[in-house]
């Protein structure tokens, strides 16, 4: 199903009433005037929204927290624009955050800003951060993501389970991301050829790095 709307929290609470099920959110914003929100419950029911970046900014998520106590996906494209959206925001069921970053844009603002507000996402088992198709992940701004994890999200005072990179290239930071970390227990860098024909899996702890067969 597919509408225009002037409201996220319209949206928001249309889907959520209709559904008693666990839900996946995705976030994006092709331009600076448009927002595209997918909403998908666990038996694929969907609600594409289209709605104004100024009206969406005007609804900080975290004012419709209780509408969002099943959501255990989200999927946030073009973070420099939408990471706002989870400021202040509560998510007790999300399970898997993934970020998709568009390597040619997404450095020409800085999303990695300290917040007091971080997401507080306590059951997360998964932050996936994904670079596009035929980019090359970038070495510096790779470690600056994983630095920055704790200005992303927070689970409270133990350690989610996986912080997985994704792209061409990302084998780099094996030596690199050899640094005690507090905020995960393992470091998962998925090494893709561009034509996408071959990967390579890297696991890395706090005191060892290996490669995983694939």
């Amino acid at each position: 199903m597919h509408l225009h709307s002037l409201s996220a929290a319209r949206a928001v609470q249309w889907f959520t009433n209709n559904t008693a099920r666990e839900w996946e959110l995705t976030l994006r914003c092709p331009s600076s005037t448009i927002i595209l929100m997918k909403m998908e419950d666990d038996e694929q029911h969907t609600l594409h929204v289209t709605l104004p970046y100024d009206r969406f900014l005007a609804e900080p998520f975290a004012s419709l927290e209780i509408y969002f106590s099943q959501l255990m996906s989200l999927t946030l494209e073009e973070p420099d624009r939408v990471i706002r959206c989870t400021y202040g925001l509560t998510l007790p069921a999300l399970r898997s955050f993934t970020i998709c970053l568009d390597h040619g844009r997404e450095r020409s603002r800085d999303w990695l800003a300290p917040t007091a507000n971080v997401l507080s996402a306590p059951a997360l088992q998964l932050l996936s951060v994904q670079y596009a198709e035929h980019h090359t992940v970038d070495r510096s701004r790779a470690m600056s993501i994983i630095r920055h994890v704790p200005s992303i999200v927070t689970t409270g005072e133990h350690r989610f389970q996986t912080l997985q990179l994704i792209g061409h290239g990302a084998a780099v930071l094996c030596n690199q991301a050899l640094f005690a970390w507090s905020f995960c227990e393992e470091i998962k860098l998925e090494d893709i050829a561009p034509d996408s024909t071959q990967r390579a899996t890297y696991v890395i702890s706090p005191t060892r790095s290996r490669r995983v067969p694939v």
